[in-house]
């Protein structure tokens, strides 16, 4: 079959229209899945926005269900890593020290959101006779006690977080420990960690007594010390 000039001139402009249009198919698809995408996302954002804002009872299927996926996996941060941030390689997530603490019946110091304080511990010092990582009674030392920037855990309760109860660190020296003389030097300073973890904060519903709404907050918590440098080293 011959193709005389004719044929040529309109075939031509189809093919190149043609080529263009399939150019064009795998970046509408991409912008097609990039909207459903949005979408979805959208949908996500407004579902949880309309679980914010309605009056729930405490005990709520969809109250336990928000609390059920704060609680599993870590906290704050944690979930965003995919891993328990640690000092060590020990797990320091406040709400479970502060239920570990309670497990263990300790008389660690509480306090109120609304109010700091509590009863000051001062800087310890190193038992060199006695092993590193024992207490008194044979059981194994936390790892708050064995560091040489220690700190205490102080449990707060405030009854418009859920969870309520959680841990806070606090550091037992203003400097370190010397690993040689076990007494404090100020050569070097103990220094908070903290740690971002989010919480479900209530408020109550004023045209529905006894429910409240839900919104999640993030808070900056202690949860260890270390030895640091001091900012302005001479």
């Amino acid at each position: 079959m011959k193709l005389n000039s004719a044929t040529l001139s309109l075939g031509l402009p189809l093919l190149l229209v043609l080529l263009l249009v399939a150019g064009d198919l795998p970046q509408a698809s991409a912008a097609r899945k990039g909207r459903q995408r949005d979408g979805k996302r959208g949908g996500a954002r407004e579902r949880q926005q309309q679980q914010q804002q309605q009056c729930l009872e405490e005990n709520s299927p969809l109250v336990l269900k928000m609390m059920k996926d704060l609680t599993e996996g870590g906290t704050g941060a944690q979930r965003r890593s995919g891993r328990h941030a640690g000092h060590g390689g020990h797990h320091l997530d406040p709400v479970a020290i502060a239920n570990e603490l309670d497990r263990l019946g300790s008389t660690t110091s509480r306090r109120h959101a609304r109010h700091s304080g509590g009863p000051a511990q001062g800087c310890p010092v190193f038992n060199r006779g006695a092993p590193a990582h024992r207490d008194a009674s044979g059981r194994a030392e936390d790892v708050s006690s064995r560091s040489i920037s220690p700190w205490s855990y102080r449990i707060v309760e405030n009854p418009d977080l859920l969870p309520s109860r959680y841990a806070e660190a606090h550091c037992l020296c203003d400097g370190c420990l010397d690993p040689r003389s076990g007494l404090e030097t100020t050569e070097v300073n103990s220094h908070l960690v903290e740690q971002t973890v989010r919480f479900l904060r209530r408020s109550p519903c004023p045209q529905r007594p006894g429910t409240y709404t839900y919104a999640h907050v993030y808070l900056r918590v202690p949860v260890a010390c270390v030895c640091v440098r001091p900012a302005y080293w001479g």
